[in-house]
């Protein structure tokens, strides 16, 4: 994946974030879930898309919902950036 997209970048500090505020280390997070700390690390950094499965065991491990690490982007839904792929969902 070249570059960051946005909403990736927001909600892996999202995660760092919970994960630092429930003071477990990386190693800990990781294990919690069953992937790889480097794993865990580039979910945290955006530069890997989280899959809808592992965003479902974070929340779990963590105790939030899984909507919780795309705060405050859902306020708004029609300011979210455009995924890239040129296609657009209907409402």
């Amino acid at each position: 994946m070249s570059g960051s997209n946005p909403i990736d970048t927001h909600v892996g500090t999202r995660l760092r974030a919970k994960r630092l505020k429930e003071c477990l280390i990386i190693e800990q997070m990781a294990s919690r879930i069953d992937i790889s700390p480097a794993c865990l690390l580039e979910y945290e950094n955006g530069t890997q898309r989280i899959p809808a499965a592992i965003l479902v065991r974070l929340s779990r491990a963590l105790c939030v919902a899984p909507t919780y690490f795309f705060e405050p982007l859902l306020n708004g839904c029609d300011h979210l950036p455009a995924s890239g792929n040129g296609r657009q969902r209907d409402a």
